[in-house]
């Protein structure tokens, strides 16, 4: 296997949040060893997250000059860790690279719950809240053939409707005044062009040309070979014959193992989170606290010919195979 030797991060995209340092796994939430299921090939392909039904991993902090008071590990670069920052926010537009594992172009490394269960490919469906738990997640998800309708929950949160089709996905929130914000797919890649106030700086885009990604952001990719990905030059994520590792240069930061319907994410045998089908409910273990989802099958809802985000794999010259890939930063226009 291909190693990658880790030089001097950016200061700023080094710091990160381990999403799940603090989460207390019960006795026997890890399947034995003998029942872990081999996970798919890892192979990147952009996407996008519409829906955001994640359970966060790593999350990127943006350094010392915060307002935030919650309290994050910071893992530097000579491994030791200390407590600052305030977390990046999601992106919709991002690289998936199977099993559900979504990275998005802020440097966010999450499960995508919608993908890992197979939800994107049922073209109408319902999933609603019916245990609230720590997860930063919507009341509900209700899909309608290329409608999809986000309602977040709680007084004055509103709602997001999303408008499905070829050219891309019209965002609508019930924020008045403002035009829909538009995701676009174009013939190399996918840009988000949000309306409003600011809008030019909230701008973000990721293309595909020849195997190679260049974002509007500092987020960077790099294929290693087979199984093998590199994120922002401080991650790793490696598949390994029947786990799938998330590591740093220093330690190994979650082991990703799957038995039946459960998938465990674990840093340690009593450290992790867990996510599992049962039946038709969705439960999600994170910090030590369980979020549940009922899920329903509307009229017409089995499986869906065009998925909210297609996925476009890396296309490797069959002349430099193992060659690298790499996302690299694009100029802000």
């Amino acid at each position: 296997m291909q190693t990658k030797k880790y030089g001097a991060a950016r200061p700023l995209l080094f710091a990160f949040f381990l999403a799940a340092g603090c989460a207390t796994l019960e006795k026997g939430a890890i399947p034995e060893e003998s029942l872990w299921e081999e996970p798919e090939p890892l192979e990147a392909g952009l996407a996008t997250d519409i829906f955001q039904l994640r359970l966060d991993l790593v999350r990127e902090r943006g350094g010392a000059a915060s307002s935030s008071t919650t309290s994050t590990i910071l893992v530097q670069n000579d491994g030791t860790y200390k407590t600052e920052g305030a977390y990046v926010p999601h992106n919709y537009l991002g690289v998936y690279i199977g099993n559900g594992l979504f990275i998005d172009i802020n440097g966010n490394i999450g499960v995508d719950l919608i993908r890992l269960f197979g939800f994107d490919r049922k073209r109408s469906f319902r999933l609603t809240r019916t245990r609230k738990g720590s997860l930063d997640a919507a009341q509900e998800y209700i899909r309608d053939g290329n409608s999809v309708i986000i309602k977040k929950g709680g007084w004055g949160s509103g709602e997001l409707k999303c408008t499905i089709s070829p050219e891309g996905i019209s965002l609508s929130s019930s924020t008045p005044f403002f035009s829909p914000d538009q995701i676009r797919r174009e013939e190399e890649g996918l840009s988000f062009v949000p309306s409003g106030l600011f809008s030019n700086f909230r701008s973000s885009s990721i293309k595909e040309a020849g195997g190679l990604f260049h974002t509007s952001t500092t987020c960077s990719l790099e294929s290693l070979g087979p199984d093998n990905f590199n994120v922002n030059s401080t991650h790793e994520i490696i598949r390994e014959k029947n786990k799938i590792l998330i590591r740093t240069r220093a330690r190994t930061l979650f082991t990703m193992v799957k038995s039946g319907d459960r998938y465990v994410f674990f840093i340690s045998q009593s450290q992790g989170s867990w996510v599992e089908k049962k039946g038709n409910k969705l439960i999600i273990s994170d910090s030590g606290s369980l979020t549940e989802y009922e899920f329903e099958t509307l009229a017409g809802g089995s499986s869906s010919e065009a998925p909210e985000s297609p996925r476009r794999k890396i296309k490797r010259p069959k002349a430099q195979a193992g060659a690298r890939a790499t996302i690299n930063r694009a100029p802000r226009e």
